[in-house]
């Protein structure tokens, strides 16, 4: 039975490196698009609004409350180039029924990136690249007009607040995966969620070192026992009400109250102490608890730390 068991665990590793392994690293040697929100704004709110004088215009018309700028860039965030010859359908940018692109600017690429943005119709925003290199961006401005709509109870227009929400984004590049949308928050606003796992980390250095030095840790006075199977075990005890102890094995499975005459009667030799194995299992859930906190912080850390080399990477 233990050579099957040994065999079934030889058999599960060989298949997750040879399966496993290698879809791992053909995830992170995909192709990888981003789309980087950088703002959205209403026009007519942000800047026409409050000063009801001011007159803007766009196209001989004054500027409607339906028109929104939309601010952005696109990212080669993956790990390889992606060549004209992998392309079978552009990257597009569609909206929903009743919106329409109405204009698109580029404002900012990296050196000699080839791209051409084109309204193919007023639903459908189309980017032509040439070699897109891992790690070239472009930035745009586009203008879009969203319909209006009023709050049946005020008759306020309500404002989109967030535009990028309905933008899908779609493409046929092979080995690339779809399109990633994030936000880029200020740096003010980033918690310092490192500084903290580097103080909690050494909270548990320092708790695991004291506990490897005995410092602070409680003792407890261990027996040898002879339990119901006539064996001789290292025990150690509790005491209870009514000259009661409550007896529980060190290294073996064993539980036991009596009476504390009794339990004498069955002690051989003279007692010697140990740490208390509570104290150790007390520490081991602390350290548990802590991987289990500080995972998900390291991951959303390692989120900020890209997000930071986007913002570099950009220039915002």
């Amino acid at each position: 039975m233990e050579i099957i068991t040994v065999s079934m665990w030889i058999i599960g590793i060989a298949l997750t490196v040879i399966f496993g392994v290698p879809s791992i690293i053909s995830l992170f040697r995909s192709g990888k698009i981003t789309f980087v929100k950088e703002d959205s704004i209403c026009l007519f709110d942000a800047v026409i609004k409050n000063f009801p004088p001011l007159k803007i215009s766009y196209n001989d018309s004054p500027i409607a409350q339906n028109l929104v700028l939309l601010k952005g860039a696109i990212v080669n965030t993956g790990s390889k180039d992606i060549t004209l010859a992998m392309v079978e359908k552009d990257l597009e940018a569609q909206l929903p029924d009743n919106f329409k692109w109405l204009n698109i600017a580029i404002v900012d690429k990296s050196k000699d990136l080839k791209v051409s943005p084109e309204i193919k119709d007023t639903r459908t925003l189309v980017f032509r690249f040439g070699l897109f290199r891992r790690k070239e961006f472009v930035r745009f401005e586009a203008l879009i007009e969203v319909p209006i709509k009023t709050d049946p109870k005020t008759g306020d227009v309500e404002t989109l607040k967030d535009i990028v929400k309905i933008v899908v984004f779609a493409h046929r590049i092979s080995d690339t995966r779809k399109v990633n949308k994030i936000n880029v928050y200020p740096k003010e606003n980033l918690p310092p969620i490192f500084g903290f796992i580097i103080f909690m980390s050494l909270i548990m250095a320092v708790s695991y070192f004291a506990q490897l030095k005995g410092w602070g840790v409680s003792h407890k006075l261990v027996y040898s026992f002879n339990s119901k199977e006539n064996k001789i075990i290292d025990v150690y005890i509790t005491p209870k009400r009514d000259d009661k102890v409550s007896v529980k094995g060190i290294k073996e499975r064993y539980a036991e109250t009596m009476n504390i005459q009794e339990f004498l009667s069955k002690t051989k030799g003279i007692p010697k102490t140990i740490k208390d194995p509570s104290d150790r299992d007390a520490l081991m859930i602390l350290i548990v608890a802590f991987i289990i906190i500080c995972l998900p912080m390291l991951f959303f850390q390692y989120k900020i730390y890209k997000m930071q080399g986007l913002r570099r990477l950009l220039g915002i």
